[in-house]
This record gives structure tokens, C-alpha cells and sequence, in this order.
């Protein structure tokens, strides 16, 4: 079971949040709340123009599984992410619990929003990388964008180009779509 954002705001609220979901599963509310910012209409297009494209392709590609926000990634006690999409292939599914995703998915996607660049591109980043997140995107709506990060590579791609990765083997998304 993945919690909702409304069901979490009331775990930390009444300080339950670690009771409901064990004691892994402690959030640091400041950084929850950070993370709740208002979802502007590009940026949820963006989000869900990448988990259809996901979705379509593990429906005849059955790898792995792919969640969109708000589902959590919980690293450590006090490092918990909520990413816009993630992928998870199926070696990794035991990583799912009901608190969200214990450990690294194989693929962090997030929208950049003005107020989170440094945030998304350089803080959530290397926490993810260094967790062990293998594929790391970043999508910047306002320059068109798309930041990857795959293993030791790193590229950016912008429009009439093409979106591959490592964790997803015959996956290719343009990214004209994304902007479309």
C-alpha cells in the first residue's frame, strides 16, 4: 500500500507516521512538506506523458513496475524522496512495501519546477545516485530540456532528440512528446 499525501500529512501530524509503517519508515516533515509544492498543469503533463509511455511499454515488456508521485522512495530513517515517476524492474521488486519503496528504484524521473532546480539537478541528484539509483532524469519544462544521468554517463537532450536508457532495454521516448 503506497500512503497518499493527505493520510502522511496526518501520520506526521499525530506523530504516527513511524508506528504506521515501522520504524524504517520515519519522514522528516520539513522535507515532506518541501516536497508537497503545487503541481502546475505542465508539470503534471510532463509527469503523465512519462508514466503512460512506461506504462505502455511494461504492458508488452513486462520487466519491472512503474509508480508515479506521491509514492515514497525511503533510503535511510531521515532520507526520503517522493519522485515524480520511478521505475522498478522486477529483481528489485522486493524493495516495494507498504511505506513505498525501501531502497533504490532503477529509475528516478522528476519534473523541474523553478523553485526546485538545485534541488532536483544537484541535492536529490547525488542522494539518489548514491543510494543507488542506476538511471536518474530530470526534466526541465522551461528550456525543453531532458537531463539523464545513466551509470557513469551523463548527457542532455532537447527537442528532436531521442530518450533512451540502460534500465529500460528497447524503451525510446522523443522528447518532442513530452513537450507536445
Amino acid at each position: 500500500m503506497i500512503i497518499d499525501t493527505e493520510m502522511m500529512i496526518y501520520l506526521i501530524a499525530n506523530k504516527d507516521f513511524g508506528k504506521f509503517c515501522g520504524s524504517r519508515c520515519k519522514c522528516n516533515h520539513e522535507k515532506l512538506f518541501e516536497s508537497l509544492g503545487k503541481a502546475i498543469p505542465e508539470h503534471q503533463d510532463i509527469v503523465g506523458e512519462f508514466f503512460f509511455e512506461l506504462k505502455l511499454f511494461l504492458r508488452s515488456n513486462p520487466i519491472g513496475k512503474v509508480f508515479i508521485t506521491p509514492a515514497d522512495v525511503i533510503f535511510q530513517i531521515d532520507d526520503v524522496v517522493i519522485p515524480d515517476v520511478m521505475f522498478i524492474s522486477k529483481k528489485r521488486q522486493d524493495l516495494i512495501s507498504k511505506c513505498g519503496v525501501e531502497g533504490a528504484p532503477d529509475l528516478v524521473i522528476e519534473v523541474i519546477s523553478p523553485s526546485s532546480v538545485k534541488r532536483d539537478l544537484e541535492v536529490k541528484r547525488k542522494l539518489c545516485q548514491r543510494e543507488g539509483v542506476i538511471v536518474y532524469i530530470a526534466v526541465e519544462p522551461e528550456t525543453k530540456r531532458v537531463h539523464v544521468w545513466d551509470g557513469n554517463h551523463s548527457f542532455v537532450l532537447g527537442i528532436g532528440e531521442t530518450l533512451t536508457c540502460s534500465v529500460l532495454p528497447g524503451f525510446s521516448l522523443s522528447v518532442d512528446k513530452l513537450f507536445a
